[in-house]
């Protein structure tokens, strides 16, 4: 008598409890070896997620070459680790040809030298579907912004770009040729130092309109304050009605002025704050003074780690008080990380909040 079939449903949950870790990679792929029905849910698992430094390349390469069925359709998240000095990964990775699946690129690398080569060689055609591209510069290497935006012109369905890295290099006086930024780029996270210099590069290559500048529903940098002279303020107040998410530090270094632009965020749901400065108190009630957002409903403040300590209370009332306008009526969440001690004490500071239930210390 013939064995009765698994159906492929059945098939799927099993191979869901074997899919964290490089273990269960193993256990998924002895699974391909139950028959031709376990095959194809199989691979579909094993090359989800595909990560290629210099010493796996040519051996995933090899695979592709010799598999009976096309690998690269199955992969969704594809991560490179190039190395700093030899050019074979390279010449490696262009054998590979198109991964017509790919929603997420992640690159390690030494930025300066190999985007902008690999923007130019193996990006274009090979990712028709990617929407996420996270960019990562190896330590005491610099991005250059342009070489960024000639990158990701080649990726019409791009919709957020991660940048972390040391920081931007002075300008280059080769500068490559941008003709178009992604119709669809929502999201932008910058994780460097004084990463609101990056849009000083989008003045320039949207000076004049002929390249549009994207409308961010989410944006997230580092060492920047949205000063209204500033070129993050210029891009907050021409462009910032569609934010819906902003994150940014306070620092004693960054905390210039007024940070006016945000009253351009008429959008904004969730504003998250770094602190990193012992201002903390005028830090809050000058950002909180400056909003103009109905539908805000999350505040997160990071790392107050002078909070109880140096806050001020009549500054604190002030803070208090602002927060129980009806302009911020939708406020559910005023969340800080801290300990026992810091959301007792916040309490006692912020009574109106308090009352409201939307203090939370996590």
């Amino acid at each position: 008598m013939a064995a009765a079939r698994v159906p492929r449903d059945v098939i799927e949950l099993f191979l869901d409890a074997f899919c964290d870790g490089s273990p269960a990679k193993q256990a998924v792929a002895v699974c391909g070896l139950v028959s031709k029905d376990w095959v194809a849910p199989t691979r579909a698992r094993l090359f989800s997620t595909v990560i290629l430094r210099q010493s796996t390349i040519a051996s995933f390469l090899h695979i592709v070459n010799t598999s009976s069925s096309s690998i690269q359709p199955l992969v969704r998240t594809l991560r490179l680790c190039v190395p700093t000095t030899d050019r074979t990964f390279i010449d490696q990775a262009l054998k590979l040809g198109s991964f017509p699946e790919v929603t997420t690129l992640e690159i390690e690398a030494d930025i300066g030298r190999w985007v902008g080569r690999m923007g130019q060689e193996l990006f274009p055609n090979n990712f028709p579907r990617l929407a996420n591209l996270d960019l990562t510069a190896y330590d005491g290497t610099y991005f250059s912004a342009y070489e960024i935006f000639f990158t990701i012109q080649d990726f019409p369905t791009l919709e957020s770009l991660k940048v972390h890295g040391e920081g931007f290099k002075p300008l280059d006086l080769r500068i490559p040729q941008v003709n178009s930024l992604p119709p669809n780029w929502h999201t932008l996270h910058l994780e460097m130092p004084m990463s609101g210099n990056f849009f000083e590069t989008f003045n320039d290559i949207t000076r004049g309109g002929r390249i549009k500048m994207p409308q961010f529903t989410s944006l997230s940098m580092r060492d920047a304050w949205p000063q209204a002279r500033s070129f993050l303020g210029g891009y907050l107040w021409r462009h910032g009605s569609k934010l819906q998410h902003l994150s940014f530090d306070a620092s004693d270094e960054n905390m210039l002025s007024e940070p006016e632009a945000l009253a351009d965020l008429t959008a904004l749901r969730t504003l998250e704050i770094h602190i990193e400065t012992s201002s903390v108190s005028p830090a809050l009630l000058e950002i909180a003074n400056e909003l103009k957002s109905p539908e805000l409903a999350t505040i997160n403040v990071i790392d107050p780690h002078q909070m109880s300590r140096r806050s001020k209370r009549d500054e604190m009332k002030q803070l208090d008080e602002v927060l129980a306008q009806d302009s911020f009526a939708k406020l559910s969440c005023f969340s800080f990380t801290g300990n026992a001690a810091l959301e007792s004490k916040l309490r006692e500071m912020l009574p109106l909040c308090a009352t409201r239930g939307i203090i939370r210390v996590v």
